[in-house]
């Protein structure tokens, strides 16, 4: 079992469509669980039946924040035995909060993996943009030092949203000819642009849960 935990827009949901069609060419059945929409308890017990499986569960935490000891302890006797003598299971799970995540899912034999998915260094900003603009977009003398800087911070779903905005702008500045490449400045500005809502999402709040009297 592993956990992937980080702020939002770091890519952990698509670690899991890039897990999918890895598992199925591998001959693995691939469960994927929604919160609040699927039994936990259900997806395990049919994974098992189907193994070798891999359970792709996201935001655990709603799952284990309960105040419920009963459906909490229901929760953590399934994923007790996930590693049997024999089984071939693996359960990879994804929260934005794991301070909220029940303190019994730590315990060694139901998680034995944390992995932290952050916003991105140079190399990665630089790989991710070169993925994601269109070959030819790209003009050949950007300056990734000063990209950098303009997205030190940022999360993966900000990377691609500034080349998005950098794509206007350059369409903007070509008069909106289609024969635009994407330029340092392109890309520096769109990434200033975006700067304000990255301060919002970090300083945002998510509410007040309410008090179950409340409820």
């Amino acid at each position: 079992t592993a956990l992937l935990h980080g702020p939002y827009g770091t890519g952990k949901s698509s670690a899991g469509l890039i897990t999918a069609p890895v598992a199925v060419e591998n001959c693995w059945t691939f469960l994927s669980a929604k919160p609040g929409v699927d039994d936990i308890d259900d997806v395990l017990a049919t994974a098992k039946l189907y193994q070798p499986a891999v359970v792709f569960v996201e935001d655990i935490d709603t799952q284990t924040s309960s105040s419920d000891d009963d459906e909490v302890a229901r929760l953590l006797e399934a994923f007790d035995g996930i590693t049997a003598k024999g089984g071939e299971l693996v359960v990879i799970m994804t929260t934005n909060h794991a301070e909220r995540i029940h303190k019994g899912m730590f315990r060694p034999g139901r998680l034995d993996s944390i992995i932290e998915i952050n916003s991105l260094d140079r190399a990665s900003v630089e790989r991710l943009v070169r993925v994601v603009v269109p070959a030819g977009k790209l003009d050949q003398d950007v300056d990734f030092d000063a990209v950098y800087r303009a997205m030190e911070g940022f999360y993966p779903a900000f990377v691609r949203e500034a080349v998005e905005r950098a794509k206007a702008f350059a369409v903007a500045r070509s008069q909106g000819g289609r024969n635009y490449v994407l330029t340092t400045d392109d890309l520096t500005k769109a990434a200033d642009s975006l700067q304000p809502q990255l301060d919002r999402l970090n300083d945002a709040t998510e509410g007040e849960t309410k008090s179950d009297l409340e409820t």
